[in-house]
This record gives structure tokens, sequence and C-alpha cells, in this order.
């Protein structure tokens, strides 16, 4: 196996220092640092030492030449052998260095000396001189020197003539080679010992570091464990690492505020998602998932649920007459009784405005009709009771629809439509009750919506038409104008009234619509009637067409400007156009009623009410409305045709035991209408009208205007035209 080259030793050391625990790379790091500087300070000693001796010898060595020099100059040489080993001898006896063994050889280099050694051989005295070898000379000259010997020269005077001593000194090897172990030894245990030391205060450098983040990495796994913000971490000095810890605790400390401030706005939104801000009932979510919970659990245990929808009857008008903190006084007054009645038989939520949803629920069991109606009736009895709302007294009452599950739905979503299919059931039946879903319920639902999807097909395939009733004038039978009314001819269900689709219409969002679609036939008309068709119209300043308006219309801000830019496009007279409005205005957009029929009124159109007395009916709004014209309902009106007849006639029980609808106190109303339109300067028109006796009548007390079968039923444009052309 091929070993490793450098670079790839060096990536792997790298890749093991990344990856090991911060103590190792501590230790590592201390521990290598102490010791490259361990060494360093000890190859410094090492050679400081060698240097020292080093000049320890040369000093020594210097000493000895200057004392060898001196003894040379004291015994002078004459060429004799004998006179030099003499020399030789003292220059030994002169050595005061024991750790050095002296080889000398004198070479005579000037010819007065006549001195030569041959050979080492010739200087046998040498070998006295601490018993080591003599150093070669051959041939009067210096041969070699080992390695490890010392040469000094010293320049010797004998008069004119000039030697040269070479000198030689061998260090001891043996005695340097200890003192160098022995120092390396020293060193070598100083190194150990600096490094154990080093790894000592290491590890307790370590701890000193190591033990506030090992506390903040425990404190980190248990917040991650355990999501609790609130712990924190000992600070155990002001150093760097305390002020990391501080910090620490600081950001745990924020993040927990965070939190609550999280959870209190997360709880915040959870309530106004599923709880109602004024009742602080379960909301429309929350209550459609409450009841589907129910059905989901009905369904697991063969259990029961029912939805009785309720809608508070008249809650408009209280709005609109005492303000809306009146109302909400109302709703939640209204919220605490329905509480109260309920007890624990329910849950009770707010589905929006004045509607409440109570979600009754037997799992386990069944709920019978008699239960739930007895219920029903509790609440509708509680919602009787008067209100005292700002010091007025208030009564209200309630409708409610019942839907039950498995019976008539099997989710949440169509029971609660059911329910509210059944409450506008209870509605029509004269509301203040309840009614349970059935079948014809459910048809009449399926029904409005398929005339609700049709519609929007009509008003795009133009199935729509105008028909129009002519209003007579009752003392000379003049026509003084017409009514136009929406007649509908669907492909597949023929004639379809106004009755059935404009509340259709409403609910659907289509009225709009067909409101100015039926304003701009008419508009489209008139300018006919005057130009072409009867110029004689012309003339004729009474000559107006009638035109309902929707409560649903007044919501829009741009009604009166709508209205106007028609007969601007049109070219037609506001004066030839009045529009009815029924007494559902007084309850449901009374301020901005009023202020659309005062510019009505004020750029010449008249406005009139329909129905009037048929609905909630009241004088003060009667006085604040600056309406011109009073319509009396077709419903008092059919009444008068047994006025003359019932004169002289008892009234005669009826077989179930109730009296029938009494003549006279229809008379009695019409009467008071009339009464009150002339007392307030209005016109009257009578509705309905198919036979003489009540046109007498009518004649009789003051009525201005008719319109009925008595004198022309609805007919289409063409045909209302040719009729004004004939009595004309």
């Amino acid at each position: 196996m091929a070993r490793p080259d450098r670079g790839e030793r060096l990536r792997r050391l790298r890749q093991w220092y990344n990856n090991a625990p911060l103590r190792t790379k501590f230790s590592f790091v201390f521990c290598s640092i102490t010791f490259v500087v361990t060494i360093c300070m000890s190859l410094a000693l090492v050679l400081l030492y060698a240097t020292q001796q080093r000049d320890d010898f040369a000093n020594a060595v210097e000493a000895e030449a200057l004392t060898f020099s001196q003894i040379i100059q004291a015994h002078p040489l004459n060429g004799s052998e004998a006179a030099t080993l003499s020399l030789l001898r003292n220059l030994s006896s002169q050595v005061t260095t024991h750790d050095l063994n002296v080889s000398v050889c004198l070479v005579e280099t000037m010819e007065n000396f006549g001195l030569k050694f041959k050979s080492a051989t010739a200087l046998p005295a040498l070998a006295e001189v601490d018993h080591q070898e003599v150093a070669s000379c051959s041939g009067g000259t210096f041969s070699q020197w080992d390695a490890g010997s010392y040469e000094v020269g010293r320049l010797v005077s004998r008069g004119e003539t000039m030697a040269v001593a070479y000198l030689g000194i061998e260090a001891d090897a043996a005695v340097l080679l200890d003192r160098v172990l022995a120092l390396a030894l020293l060193l070598l245990f100083a190194v150990l010992a600096t490094v154990a030391l080093a790894s000592l205060v290491a590890y307790r450098m370590q701890g000193a570091i190591l033990r506030p983040l090992g506390a903040l990495q425990r404190v980190s796994n248990s917040i991650l464990a355990s999501a609790d913000y609130d712990q924190r971490v000992a600070v155990e000095g002001d150093d760097e690492i305390g002020a990391l810890v501080e910090t620490y605790n600081k950001m745990l400390s924020t993040i927990a505020q965070r939190r609550k401030e999280r959870d209190k706005a997360l709880a915040t939104l959870d309530r106004l998602a599923n709880f109602d801000g004024l009742t602080h009932l379960p909301n429309r979510n929350a209550s459609l998932r409450t009841l589907n919970d129910a059905v989901a659990a009905a369904r697991r245990n063969a259990g029961e649920v029912a939805a009785m929808y309720i809608d508070l009857d008249n809650f408009k008008l209280v709005n609109d007459s005492l303000g809306h903190e009146a109302g909400d006084a109302l709703l939640l007054e209204a919220a605490g009784r329905l509480n109260k009645t309920l007890g624990d038989q329910g849950v009770l939520g707010r589905l929006g405005g004045d509607e409440f949803l109570i979600i009754a629920a037997a799992p386990d069991g069944q709920l019978s009709d008699d239960r739930l109606g007895e219920l029903a009736s509790k609440c509708i009895a509680a919602l009787a009771k008067p209100f005292t709302l700002s010091g007025h007294v208030v009564s209200t009452r309630a409708s409610i629809g019942i839907a039950r599950f498995p019976q008539h739905a099997d989710d949440g979503d169509v029971l609660l439509k059911m329910a509210d299919g059944a409450m506008y059931k209870a509605k029509e039946d004269g509301r203040d009750t309840y009614r349970f879903f059935d079948e014809k319920i459910n048809k009449r639902n399926q029904r409005r919506h398929m005339i609700a999807t049709d519609l929007r097909i009509a008003l795009r395939e133009r199935q729509m038409q105008v028909a129009y009733q002519p209003i007579v004038q009752v003392d000379n039978h003049q026509i003084v104008g017409a009514e136009a009314l929406l007649r509908w001819h669907h492909p597949q269900f023929r004639m379809i009234g106004p009755a059935e689709f404009v509340p259709v219409a409403e609910s659907a969002g289509l009225i709009n619509q067909l409101g100015i679609w039926v304003i701009e036939q008419v508009c489209i008309l008139l300018k006919r009637l005057q130009s072409g068709a009867m110029p004689f119209l012309a003339n004729d300043q009474y000559f107006r067409i009638a035109v309902n308006l929707s409560a649903v219309q007044f919501r829009q801000d741009d009604l009166f400007e709508t209205i106007e830019n028609i007969m601007l496009e049109h070219g037609v007279s506001p004066s030839r156009l009045r529009f009815e409005v029924t007494e559902s205005i007084f309850m449901d957009e009374l301020n901005r009623a009023s202020s659309v029929i005062a510019r009505l009124r004020k750029i010449g159109c008249g406005v009139s009410i329909d129905d009037f007395g048929t609905g909630y009916s009241s004088l003060s709004y009667l006085s604040k409305l600056p309406v011109d014209t009073l319509k009396i309902d077709r419903s008092f009106v059919n009444e008068l045709s047994s006025y003359y007849s019932s004169l002289h006639e008892q009234a005669q029980p009826s077989v179930s035991g109730l009296n029938q609808p009494d003549p006279r106190q229809a008379q009695a109303i019409a009467l008071a209408i009339l009464s009150l339109a002339k007392n307030l300067g209005m016109h009257v028109v009578a509705e309905g009208v198919e036979h003489l006796d009540q046109l007498r009548f009518l004649k009789e007390h003051g009525c201005d205007s008719v319109q009925g079968y008595l004198f022309g039923k609805p007919m289409p444009e063409r045909d209302f035209i040719d009729f004004i052309s004939r009595k004309k």
C-alpha cells in the first residue's frame, strides 16, 4: 500500500483538527506551542553552552600559548636535539589545563635553526606529554590535525629572527560529550516537565472556558427539547466568557418576551378568527366547524345533530331608529338570553348580523321534534320580552328554522343551508315562530337556486319584458300614467312572477342590474311617446310612469346619479317618472333613502309609498320622507267589494268558529289612509280595483287615481301604446 504524500497527510491532519472536539483542539494547540517554545529554548541553551565551552577552550589555549612563548624565550635553542627535548619537557610541565591532550610540533622554517624532524619517531620524548599520540610532523611542516583540535599561532621574536610556533591542542571528546549529553538529558527532562505543566495549565484553562460553554450547550439542548425559554445560564465571571453568557441570557429573555407577545397575538388572532367581537360567541367559521365535528361524531356513533337557525325580526328598525350602539346592546342582551335559555342543551354561536345558530347534539341518541320544538319555543319566548335600550323599551321577535342530521343533510354545510331555508319559511308564515325543514322547503330552495342561475341568463338573452298597467283618474277616467311591471318569460317554466324572482334577484345581487334595465326601458318608451308615437302627451303634464325601486337599490351610493344619467341620456324629463318604494326602507335604509328621495323630488320626479298599510307603517317616518303619493294596497281594496252588501247584514260566524275578515275593517283602514293623505297634501292611488262598487267607494271618499283590471291589465309596450291611442 502506497504511503500518502505530504499534501494528503496535511489534508487528513486538517480534517482531523476540524472534526476534533474543542477540548482536544485547545490541548493540541496549547501543548504544541509549549513544546515548540521549549525545544527552541533548549536548543538555544545547548548552543549557548557549546559556545561558552569553545570560548573557555580558546582562552585556555591562549594562556598556554603565552606560557609556551615565555618559556621558549627563556630557553634559547642551540640547534641540538637535547635542548629541544628539554624545552618540550618544560613546556609540558607548564600545562595547567588537565582536560587537554597537548601535541606540539615545532617547525623551524628559518635556516639559522637548522633543526628538522623527519618523522614522528624523532620525538620519542613527546610520548610523555599526557600520554597522547604526537601529531604527525613530516618534512618540517605540519601535515594533519584532528577535526576536534584547535590551532594557535604565536609570533616569537629572537632578535631579528622570526619563528612561528604552531600549537595544536585537541579537546577531550569524551569529557565534552558527557557534558553535552548531561545537559541534553537535563533539558529533555525540562521539556517533559514543561509539557506536563502546560497540559495541566491547559486542562485548568479548558475548564474555565469549556464549563460555561458546556452549560450553554446543555441549556440550548434543554430549550430545544422543551421549548422553555425561561431557563438561564449561570454567569461565573466578568470576562469575555461571562459577557458571552450574559448576552446569551439576554437573548433568551428577548426570545421569551417575543414568544409571549407572539402567543398573545396568536390568541388575539384566534379570538378574532373564531369568536364574535361583540357577543364573544363562536363566529360563523367556528360554529360551522363545531357543527361539522358534531355531525362527524354523530355519524360514527349513529347519533343525531340539529341546527337551529335564529334570525331576529325588526333588528334593522332598532338599529336605524336608535343607533348602532342600541343595536349592539340588543344583540348582546339577546345573546345572553339565548345562552341562559339554552343551558347545557347545545352550543350557541353568532353567524353575523342578527343571526344566531344553536347546535344541539345527541351523539349516541335521538333528538325528537317535541324536544327541539320546546327549545325553539323557549328561545322565542325569551326574545319576545321587551328590551330596555338607552331608556327606550324595544320589542323584537325571532324566526327559527330547524334542520336535523341525518334526516335532512349529510354534512354540516348542507345542514346549515337547510336550517336557513326553514327559517325563511318561518318568516313567510308570519315570523315569531319556528319551522322544521321538509321536502317542500328543499324543493323551494332548489327552485330559488335555479331561478338565480337562470336569471343571469335571462338578463343576457333578453328574456325579461316590461309590462304597463294603466293608472286612470277617478273622476273622469282619463289615463294619467302607468306602472311599469317586470315580467319574465322563462323558456321552461313560461311566466315567472316578480313576487318569486325579485327576492331571488335581491339575494343574488342582481336587483341593481334589473332595476337599471327597467328604468332604461321606461325612458325609451317615454321618448317614443313624446316624439313619435303619441306627440300629444308632450302637453300632458300629469302623465307619469311609475317604476318600483327595491330597498336593496338604496344601498348603492350612486343610485341617484345613475337614474339622472339615464334620463339625460334619453332626453326624458324627470317629471315623467314616479318612483315607488315600499315601507321596508323604513327599516333598512332610512337615512340613505331619505337623501335619495329628496334629490329625486328636487329635480321633479314623483315618489310614492307602495302597498301602504301592509308593512311597518309609521307616521313619523311618513312625515320625514319627502313623498307625494300613497298607494293603498290591493288587500284593502279587495274587501271594499263587500262593503255595500254588508251594511244591512249581521256578521255570521264561520264553520270553524273564527270570524271571517270584516269588510268594515278594510273600509275603516282605507278611509284612514285617504284622510291621512289628504291632510298631508298627498296624492292617493288605489291598486287592485276590479269592481264598480270598489271604484264607487273610492270616488265617494276622495281617492285621486286607481289602477286595476277594471280599466286594464298589465300589457306589453305595443299593446299599451294602442290602448292609450284608443283612450285619447
